[in-house]
């Protein structure tokens, strides 16, 4: 065999001179791909809201006021009123105890969380 550069056969390195090309098309190609699963899940996530149609709709039960039992917390947080006689009260399932009407429209404004822990109550 000659190991002359002259008899060197280039054909074979026409295979692979385009190869460069190829992969940076892949990796571009990858990157969009990822870069639209990212937007997806990203306007996925911010979307998820409650339409304006919507209503939540929660039974909560009312208890009469009883100046032995112990509220947690010992005020309405919503209206920052003590629980008297006056005013239903509803405890939700976290053991937190809210005038019925300051809960209920905390509901009504889409909020589905305890306002004092933040559990969600539709769970």
């Amino acid at each position: 065999m000659n190991n002359n550069i002259e008899d060197y056969d280039y054909q074979d390195d026409d295979l692979y001179r385009d190869f460069p090309n190829i992969s940076l098309i892949l990796i571009l190609v990858i990157f969009i791909i990822i870069l639209i699963c990212i937007g997806i899940y990203v306007h996925n996530k911010y979307s998820r809201n409650i339409d304006d149609e919507e209503t939540i709709s929660i039974y909560l039960p009312e208890e009469p006021f009883s100046s032995e039992k112990n509220y947690l917390p010992e005020i309405c947080i919503i209206c920052l009123e003590e629980f008297n006689i006056d005013k239903a009260i509803t405890t939700l399932e976290c053991n937190h105890s809210y005038h019925l009407e300051c809960i209920n429209d905390w509901f009504k404004n889409k909020k589905t969380t305890c306002p004092c822990c933040k559990e969600n109550i539709l769970i």
